[in-house]
């Protein structure tokens, strides 16, 4: 059998340059995954309600990747609508992403002012829907919450938004683009044929009336 010794000398010299090229190339990477920056892309978000007496917004971050990092803010706009960014922030490098998923969380804005009545808008913002945790059985009676969210201070468009997430239908009583002042208590919806996912306007979810007033502007 022939020893360490009589392997000829370049074929050493060959293992050690591939070996030197393995921890160069580990090095660069490591150096480029921690020093080459992040990327931010637009991310969905869902208003749920208001917090603090109208002076802070509820929403809920979307889902992500376990190294995704939500970021979410508000600001006022000129003309007084409430500006609402949300962002998904992942290092450059990642590869195992989406190994895991992680579910949008709740998170409290604060506003300089409050609300009074005042349009939310902003990017990506998701269409109102009910939201459950996991799929809804068929013919769900039961609204998502046992209460109706604070929406005091919305505007009608936003509160209606925020009830049916929760798991709301609700009726106007008061001008169309007012502000919200106050909800009922839900009243049972319709008996009627038991639908695969409950929806916000179909009946099929507990009801509630919101009384709106004029805003001024």
């Amino acid at each position: 059998m022939r020893g360490l010794r009589d392997i000829p000398r370049h074929r050493w010299l060959v293992v050690a340059a591939v070996w030197a090229a393995c921890a160069l190339a580990a090095g660069v990477f490591l150096l480029l995954e921690g020093h080459q920056g992040e990327v931010h892309r637009r991310a969905s978000w869902t208003l749920l309600g208001v917090a603090d007496g109208g002076r802070s917004l509820l929403v809920r971050t979307p889902d992500h990747a376990a190294c995704e990092h939500p970021e979410i803010r508000a600001s006022e706009l000129p003309d007084g609508r409430i500006f609402v960014q949300s962002s998904l922030v992942t290092p450059v490098g990642t590869y195992d992403c989406l190994l895991a998923l992680i579910s949008g969380t709740v998170v409290r804005l604060r506003l300089g002012r409050p609300v009074d009545g005042r349009p939310v808008v902003g990017p990506r913002r998701r269409p109102p829907q009910p939201y459950f945790d996991g799929e809804p059985p068929v013919g769900l009676r039961r609204p998502a919450a046992r209460t109706p969210p604070e929406v005091a201070g919305l505007r009608f468009r936003d509160a209606r938004a925020a009830l049916c997430t929760a798991g709301f239908q609700a009726d106007r009583r008061g001008p169309v683009d007012g502000m919200t002042i106050a909800v009922s208590a839900p009243r049972d919806p319709r008996p009627q044929g038991s639908r695969p996912v409950p929806r916000c306007t179909d009946g099929t979810l507990p009801r509630v009336t919101v009384r709106t007033a004029a805003t001024g502007d």
